[in-house]
């Protein structure tokens, strides 16, 4: 059971640091340009959904996955009856609103808003403990960490670059990854279940010679699209249904689940997932890693 933290002389600095991580954060993007990106990952949702009936049960959302989706059908809603305005309201603030559970860790933004305990107590203790213990590892400047404004991020002001939730591990795990493929000219990385892409972000910001692949739930999928097109606006991001072949050159390609099978099994350089192999149904985790 967590327990409230013991106060300390520095909770007034760490008060500030999250009132300033909390503060309003909005993302400047040409209307038109968002609505393109809005209109692709809806097209690419349509189709997923259309797909659905022949997709075997394996590969359905299913335990806390399939309650998440459930609970939060807004937006997939939206994105099928083509209520473009809806959709986009909800894309543009998605950290913040009902899809925001998908970026939290330690607490969630409603839970840091009013000021929850032990959650917030926990959430103010461990991020700026990752923080130190990620620059004890890396030897990197704090503004490595740093992410654009897509989706209104939050999360604690440190050195003046706002870290967000689970920067420090997506950011760990990027870096690494890169190293076991740093003498590989152009290699191939897929991650099963990317959330929404926080660590493929900085994976493809910092190496431009990557080709990397992610398979998730189509609902899941539809953050990650969303997100990687916005915040990686140099970076080719090809979405399922836009190509008929595999892309060969650098950037992401963001498939279903149900795609996984079809994939060569010999064309990546490095394959990652974290978490969501332990929330799989046996019988599925026994298909994936068949």
């Amino acid at each position: 059971m967590l327990t409230p933290s013991v106060t300390t002389p520095h909770d007034d600095t760490l008060a500030n640091a999250l009132d300033a991580g909390l503060a309003p954060c909005t993302h400047e993007i040409d209307e038109a340009k968002h609505a393109q990106a809005v209109e692709r990952v809806a097209e690419m949702y349509r189709r997923c959904v259309g797909e659905r009936s022949v997709v075997p049960p394996l590969y359905h959302p299913g335990g806390e996955w399939e309650r998440y989706i459930n609970e939060r059908r807004t937006l997939y809603g939206a994105m099928i009856s083509d209520d473009r305005s809806l959709a986009s309201d909800l894309l543009r603030s998605f950290w913040r609103n009902e899809l925001g559970l998908i970026v939290k860790e330690y607490a969630s933004y409603p839970q840091l808003i009013e000021r929850a305990q032990p959650r917030t107590d926990l959430f103010l203790e461990r991020l700026p403990r990752n923080h130190a213990i990620w620059r004890s590892v890396f030897d990197r400047p704090t503004q490595a960490l740093a992410i654009p404004p897509v989706g209104e991020p939050w999360g604690l002001m440190i050195d003046g670059v706002l870290v967000a939730p689970k920067a420090t591990r997506f950011h760990a795990l990027a870096t690494q990854c890169a190293e076991l493929v740093r003498t590989n000219p152009e290699p191939s990385i897929i991650e099963i279940g990317a959330g929404y892409c926080g660590m493929a972000h900085y994976l493809l910001r910092d190496h431009t010679n990557i080709r990397y692949t992610d398979f998730d739930l189509p609902e899941t999928l539809v953050l990650a699209a969303y997100y990687l097109i916005c915040a990686n606006p140099g970076t080719r991001v090809t979405l399922h249904g836009e190509s008929a072949n595999p892309p060969t050159s650098p950037g992401a390609t963001l498939l279903p689940n149900y795609a996984l099978p079809d994939h060569p099994s010999t064309s990546a350089d490095v394959a990652l997932n974290t978490f969501s192999f332990s929330e799989m149904p046996r019988a599925t985790l026994t298909e994936v890693l068949g």
